[in-house]
């Protein structure tokens, strides 16, 4: 939901709003696209983020952790302030990354426990988007 204004405030409210709604989607289009450069040219994207390809020690596993620790804490804060659509988006891009963890897994070690262990919260995570969906379009948001 969006908060309404009216009088001397709104015509700043509603320029404030346009500013971060084009900036969290130019910067969501960056990190698309530093994405997607990871998936293309890993060893000149690992180059430019300063990481050594192939790494010489366990940096990449810390630019993992960071990221499913922010992640992770994304989805508490939306549980936590009952974001229940967001919420839901973000167990839809959690399932494309497990099922995508999934694929990596099974051309590099094909580790069963690994796969099913990708899957089974790959098809979790889209059972919890579905619930959350349907939450956020049944509840009123609180005052």
């Amino acid at each position: 939901t969006t908060a309404t204004t009216s009088g001397p405030q709104q015509g700043a409210d509603t320029a404030r709003e346009q500013r971060v709604y084009w900036l969290g989607l130019f910067v969501g289009l960056v990190l698309i696209l530093i994405g997607v450069r990871f998936f293309l040219v890993p060893g000149s994207a690992s180059f430019t983020f300063g990481v050594a390809h192939p790494p010489k020690g366990n940096e990449l596993h810390y630019v993992i952790g960071i990221r499913d620790i922010w992640l992770g804490a994304m989805a508490m804060a939306f549980a936590w302030i009952r974001e229940w659509r967001a919420l839901a988006l973000w167990f839809v891009g959690a399932a494309t990354c497990c099922l995508t963890d999934a694929v990596i897994v099974n051309q590099s070690t094909a580790n069963i426990y690994a796969l099913a262990f990708h899957l089974g919260s790959g098809v979790l995570c889209l059972v919890l988007a579905r619930g959350a969906w349907i939450l956020g379009n049944t509840l009123k948001p609180a005052p």
